[in-house]
């Protein structure tokens, strides 16, 4: 059974967007990158802004549940959406 990821993607109504990083996960798919690797999300970010998004951002919540399941809850946004801060 595969790993179930939960990709929240901003604007979700960007088709082009949508598609950018649709290509993004295919591309660390086939090097072997899972979204639940600590490299996922700065490669995911690295291709979207190569890709024509400069102010895109990717960052993954990581909870001891996820990381056993080799799950991986990522928040990806065009417009530069920042991680909330840990306390």
């Amino acid at each position: 059974m595969s790993a179930q990821h939960s990709i929240k993607l901003i604007p979700w109504d960007d088709r082009d967007f949508v598609l950018a990083y649709d290509r993004a996960a295919e591309g660390l798919a086939a090097l072997g990158i899972r979204l639940d690797q600590p490299n996922a999300p700065a490669e995911i970010q690295r291709r979207l802004r190569a890709d024509g998004y400069p102010n895109a951002t990717c960052y993954c919540e990581q909870t001891a549940d996820n990381a056993l399941a080799q799950r991986a809850r990522c928040v990806v946004s065009r417009d530069a959406v920042t991680a909330p801060m840990r306390g």
